[in-house]
């Protein structure tokens, strides 16, 4: 390195409210290692970078901020008076680094700086523009959509093929608290089309429109520019890329090398967590040609994703400053962009750049959490490490350890705020409300005499229930709000109820009617367990076991029995794959070897045999199954009303809804107009003989789809398989269940596969409810992707032709055969004609399909963050006291184990504890008000 003595200061402008940026902090350690007289003007909270020992003044924006041109402009000039002589100012982020462009003329003689034309970064850092540079320089770059209305947003959503990227142009322009990310995925048209209001509600101008800044100053810009939608490029590990650098005013690349992302968080689409300097001259011929050909000067930072179809580098980002990793590429001598503008700016003669190829970075917190919620497959080629010659963390630092223990610092507080936070919510919802004292149920002495008797008293338990003996206690019904305060009328009275003792009207929320409204002999029931899967019979069985009156309503391992394919294997091992009784007693291994049945680890098992498992399990250790169907459920003053399909109306205080899978299966919308003979779910494929000699279509990449594809060929037809992503991924075969100690604790067995992640899945359910909202649903939706099961791979290769990397545009019907017309991963078109297509594309959670709750219960239920599962207690409880979800619609909020039978134990034996415990007393209701109170309830005050 060259000489640092007496040097010239520096000015790093953030104006990025980010307390946890560590490329600030790089930036400050580098130019303060070298002996620069390092400032920062921060605009933001300061977090762990004040504590830096390289930084020598942090300054402050002024009175009046940084939200205009006049204003940042005097505060830097004020910040170069006191510095006393020219520093070179190097912004950190992209408003900085506009705002700097444009104000390059009159900050001249107060600081070095590189004089940029501010129309070209505006360019390169706006999103919508950048795809247009990039199509007018032949770079690669994702097909993108600028809609101007949100039916637009929609129809372009559906046009691109979902999943689409929904980005803002001017990210950097969005409002604060505004609740918008710069960067979204989008899976359904009507989230573009609700994500397109929301930007036009919140901005002063729609995001459709192509309104820009005036031009008058960074802080005088608002909203963040136009909603732009881009297709999504297939993900996988090791396909993203990223270029630093930095080109002096003559074209030359000074420093600079190309890396690879090895972890993001959040996965696939977020920050950099861990790096790895990796040469890619072709990429690097790629990054250096396009920014000479736009004539762009200073440290550049590119996003690229790689497409394996194709064999295509798209440009995803241009950013004109810094990156946050830029410290990955530092060479021997210590150079790296920062440094290498620096010593430019100043005059300086500047080191050749040697590359030091293996380097890695680590962001700390970032590379825990995603090593922990988001594990690269080991069996990926691109994920193999190569050797390392260098580590460079983000926080730790030897000569420089206080920001790293801020940060542990600030971390533990925000934890702890969270764990209060929720811990508070848990007391409130478990403290009962007391009633006014005018409403306050008489306790009256019950008979003790064993006998079956009416409760003459109005005491708090049901009237003309059984009575209990000393040794077993009445639970007290619990007191929920009546949700459908929307003026709906009045309730039907139950059959056998005293009108003089139990007026039909309805109950207004929060109110308590100090009395039963259950007179005569209408039995009450403590638990409606509705569905008999296997959800709904380990429910049943652990209920009947803690001495509940239960009821279980629906057909036996209905989904199991009718809509699996003939010749189908189970995916999971026999020994994960039990149902739950609280002995334990009546398990799959028990049950096949009574019947001298193979089920080994590593032995898959046949759908058959695991079908007659079930109602075994449903005749030794479950009530007597009704098999008859719930039509519909609702809450009724302070329990909960059923009917069946026959007509009978059971009324419960708690239900239990176990419904399986089969409401939700889930049809792509280009199919869904087609009709039923030549559309289906692989669902719904019971018999593959019926396809002999059928060309078929078989839509998806996951275990149903391949092995519903095997089984049709083996039946005789010609199917194929048509798949969005870019490979197939099949599961290895399960490792002994005896192994060495060390190698149990690297990859420990579990109920989901080997390795921690897994296992954190499938037996600490409680600790991924643990996580935000927003990391729940993406577990729910990334972890144990499609992949196919180890033992079906040699019979799919063998018979089933696969066409990957296409993606569904559009359907239609073309005389006794179906149209299919696909898009390649280059963008072309492909067309296809079949006989009969098959969706083996997964299950949505959705309450909007659930049909035996009414709209009026649905739109009571609060929903988990942005999706459409209910939000559940630890003990599956949702926000309606008394109404229990299990199985997938739980998987949201409780990991990917509700998708699997592995799940069953954990959520019976948590679910009846709960719903023992609200039982036992009475506890508030809090359910939401709706928008509008019904006129009907404010009269009968």
């Amino acid at each position: 390195m060259p000489s640092y003595d007496n040097p010239v200061p520096a000015l790093l402008l953030r104006l990025d409210a980010n307390p946890f940026h560590h490329g600030t902090l790089a930036a400050v350690r580098s130019l303060g290692r070298a002996g620069v007289e390092t400032h920062v003007l921060l605009d933001g909270p300061v977090g762990p970078l004040g504590r830096s020992r390289h930084l020598t003044r942090l300054h402050r924006p002024g009175p009046e901020g940084t939200a205009g041109t006049a204003p940042l402009l005097r505060r830097l000039r004020e910040i170069a008076a006191e510095i006393g002589r020219p520093a070179v100012l190097l912004p950190l982020d992209d408003r900085g680094a506009l705002a700097v462009a444009r104000l390059c003329e009159h900050l001249a003689g107060h600081y070095l700086l590189r004089h940029p034309d501010p129309a070209l970064l505006e360019r390169v850092a706006d999103k919508g523009e950048l795809a247009a540079l990039c199509a007018a320089h032949g770079i690669a770059h994702p097909e993108t959509r600028s809609p101007r209305s949100a039916s637009e947003a929609a129809r372009a959503a559906r046009e691109l093929g979902l999943p689409v990227v929904a980005k803002w142009s001017r990210p950097w322009q969005l409002p604060p608290g505004s609740g918008l990310r710069s960067t979204t995925v989008l899976y359904e048209p009507r989230q573009a089309h609700a994500l397109h209001e929301a930007g036009a509600a919140r901005m002063p101008y729609g995001p459709g429109d192509s309104a820009a800044s005036d031009g008058s100053g960074p802080g005088e810009e608002h909203g963040g520019g136009r909603l732009l939608l881009q297709r999504r490029l297939p993900a996988r590990p090791g396909c993203d890329w990223f270029f630093h650098g930095y080109i002096d005013a003559a074209g030359r690349l000074l420093a600079g090398g190309t890396g690879r992302k090895e972890r993001c968080w959040p996965p696939s689409a977020g920050l950099t967590a861990t790096g790895r300097w990796v040469p890619n001259s072709r990429l690097e011929r790629i990054a250096t040609g396009f920014a000479a050909a736009i004539g762009y000067r200073g440290i550049l930072d590119l996003d690229f994703r790689h497409e394996a179809a194709g064999d295509t580098y798209h440009l995803l980002d241009f950013n004109p400053r810094p990156g946050a990793q830029f410290r990955l590429f530092t060479d021997a001598n210590g150079l790296d962009v920062v440094r290498a503008a620096y010593l430019d700016l100043t005059g300086r003669p500047v080191p050749v750049h040697t590359p030091l190829p293996g380097r890695r970075l680590v962001v700390e917190q970032y590379a825990l959490a995603a090593t922990l919620l988001a594990p690269v497959r080991r069996s990926d080629p691109s994920c193999r490490r190569p050797r390392t010659t260098g580590r460079e963390t983000a926080w730790y630092a030897r000569d420089d350890p206080l920001p790293f223990l801020a940060l542990l610092a600030a971390l533990q507080r925000r934890l702890a705020t969270r764990l209060f936070c929720r811990l508070r919510r848990t007391l409130r919802r478990r403290t009962p409300a007391v009633p006014p004292a005018r409403t306050r149920a008489v306790d009256r002495t019950r008979s003790t005499a064993g006998t079956r008797a009416a409760d003459r008293s109005g005491a708090r338990g049901a009237a003309g229930a059984e009575t209990r003996g000393p040794a077993d206690p009445v639970p007290r019904a619990p007191r929920p709000r009546h949700p459908a305060a929307s003026g709906a009328s009045a309730p039907p009275e139950p059959p056998g109820a005293d009108p003089r003792r139990a007026p039909s009207r309805p109950v207004r929320p929060g109110t308590h009617t100090g009395r039963h409204h259950l007179q005569g002999r209408t039995p009450m029931h403590d638990l409606l367990v509705v569905g008999a899967g296997p959800y709904g019979l380990s429910i049943a069985a652990h209920a009947a076991s803690a001495g509940l009156r239960v009821r279980i309503f629906g057909r036996p391992m209905a989904a199991w029995r009718d809509h699996m394919p003939r010749g189908m294997y189970l995916k999971s091992e026999p020994w994960s794959s039990n149902l739950s009784d609280p002995a334990a007693v009546h398990t799959l291994a028990a049950y096949c070897a009574d019947r001298g049945v193979a089920a080994g680890h590593g032995e898959p098992l046949p759908i058959d045999t695991f079908t007659r498992y079930g109602l075994w399990f449903a005749q030794q250790a479950v009530p007597p199954v009704e098999e008859r169907t719930v039509t519909s459920v609702r809450p009724y003053l302070d329990h909960y009303q059923a009917r069946t399909d026959d007509g009978e109306v059971i009324y419960t205080r708690t239900v239990a809804l176990a419904v399986g899978v089969l409401p939700f299966a889930h049809l792509p919308e280009e199919v869904r107009e087609l009709p039923a003979q030549y559309v289906s779910h692989s669902s719904d494929l019971r018999d593959p003989a019926a396809f002999r000699d059928l060309d078929v279509t078989v839509l998806g990449a996951g275990q149903a789809a391949l092995e519903t594809a095997t089984l049709l060929a083996e039946e005789g037809a010609r199917p194929r398989v048509v798949a969005r992503s870019a490979g197939l991924a099949w599961n290895t075969a399960p490792q002994p269940l005896k192994r060495p100690l060390l190698r149990r604790l690297r990859d420990p067995h579990c109920g989901l596969g080997t390795g921690w992640p897994s296992w954190v899945w499938s037996e600490a359910p409680w600790a991924v409810r643990a996580l935000p909202a927003a990391a729940r649903l993406r577990i729910a939706d990334r972890a144990l992707g499609p992949a196919g099961a180890w033992w079906l791979r040699e019979r799919c290769e063998d018979c089933v032709p696969v066409r990957l990397g296409r993606t569904l545009r559009s359907a239609a019907l073309r005389g006794r055969r179906v149209g299919l017309e696909l898009r390649t991963a280059d963008g072309g078109r492909e067309r296809i004609e079949t006989d009969h297509v098959v969706a083996a594309t997964g299950f949505v959670p959705d309450l909007d399909r659930l049909a035996l709750l009414n709209p009026a219960t649905r739109a009571a239920l609060r929903k988990l963050g942005a999706s459409r599962a209910p939000k559940l207690g630890a003990g599956f409880e949702s926000s309606l006291p008394g109404l229990y979800f299990a199985g997938l619609l739980a998987a949201p909020a409780f990991g990917p184990a509700m998708r699997f039978v592995h799940g069953a134990t954990f959520t019976a034996e948590r679910l009846v504890r709960d719903v023992r415990r609200h039982l036992a007393g009475p506890r508030a209701a809090r359910l939401p008000r709706p928008a509008e109170p019904a006129k009907p309830l404010a009269r009968q005050r």
